[in-house]
């Protein structure tokens, strides 16, 4: 039951992010607008990421259950949450907060593909290959990206 109910809450995660990113192209928030609606929802999505991350350290099989469809996949989501925000932090209106919140929320994104990653035959040697090469070889956007690809939609 519990392996259900950390499969339901990374759905919902996912459908959040999805969410988020929905409302931003939807009112083409522009400038510190935009910005400063993205980062006051971060907080709250880094208590759900923290969460999903240490349930895929316990109940790894997670990662297995296929997704109903894009909206509800946070491999997908995560990637183009971490895209978008790599977006945001380049604008020129940025405040220092605003980047220091950002980059917490790619921390936590990065963990949640590792945990997620880890648990796959095919990937541990990528993972093994960045010990031997050092901590930055596998960057946030590549860890997503193998994240991303790794899901299956129903």
């Amino acid at each position: 039951m519990q392996v259900l109910t950390a499969v339901t809450e990374k759905r919902r995660l996912a459908l959040l992010i999805n969410a988020l990113l929905a409302m931003k192209g939807k009112h083409q928030l522009d400038g510190a607008e935009s910005i400063q609606y993205i980062v006051s929802k971060l907080n709250t999505l880094d208590g759900d990421i923290a969460g999903i991350s240490q349930k895929y350290s316990a109940f790894p099989i997670i990662h297995f259950f296929h997704d109903r469809s894009r909206n509800d996949s946070l491999p997908l989501n995560a990637y183009k949450l971490n895209h978008c925000l790599n977006e945001v932090i380049q604008s020129p209106t940025v405040s220092s907060d605003a980047v220091t919140q950002i980059k917490q929320t790619q921390l936590l994104l990065k963990m949640l593909a590792i945990k997620s990653l880890r648990h796959q035959f095919v990937q541990k040697h990528l993972l093994q290959e960045a010990n031997k090469k050092g901590r930055n070889y596998l960057t946030t956007d590549k860890l997503l990206f193998l994240y991303r690809n790794s899901t299956v939609y129903d």
